[in-house]
C-alpha cells in the first residue's frame, strides 16, 4: 500500500463528496488474484457512510492524495464514477473470508 491509510480517515471523491470514513483496510492474500487491468486490486478500504446509507469498498489504487494533518483522503474518482464501478459491492475475496485486515 503506497499511501498510509488509518482508521477514521475521511474519504472524499474527486468532486468533493464525502464518501465515508475508513473502518479498516483489507488485503488480498493471493497475489495471483491481483490484476489492476481486470480491476482486481490488492488493498481495499472499507468505508462506512452514514449520509448515503451505503458502505463502500474502495481500492487504495484510487487514492490521489492523503492529508495527514486533516486525516483526509482524496480519490481520483468522482462520485458518479464510484457508482459506475459498483464499489458498494463486497469484493469476492472479502466475502469468501480470504482477506486479512492490513496492518497500519
Amino acid at each position: 500500500m503506497d499511501v498510509p491509510v488509518q482508521p477514521h480517515d475521511m474519504v472524499y471523491t474527486a468532486d468533493g463528496k464525502h464518501l465515508g470514513n475508513v473502518v479498516r483496510v483489507y488485503s488480498q492474500t493471493d497475489d495471483s488474484e491481483v490484476n489492476p487491468k481486470l480491476k482486481l486490486f490488492k488493498y481495499y478500504m472499507f468505508l462506512a457512510n452514514e449520509s448515503f446509507g451505503d458502505d463502500y469498498y474502495v481500492p487504495t489504487f484510487y487514492i490521489a492524495q492523503r492529508d495527514d494533518k486533516a486525516k483526509r483522503i482524496e480519490l481520483t474518482l468522482t462520485f458518479k464514477q464510484v457508482g459506475k464501478e459498483t464499489l458498494s459491492r463486497t469484493p469476492q475475496f472479502i466475502a469468501m473470508g480470504q482477506a486479512v485486515v492490513a496492518e497500519k
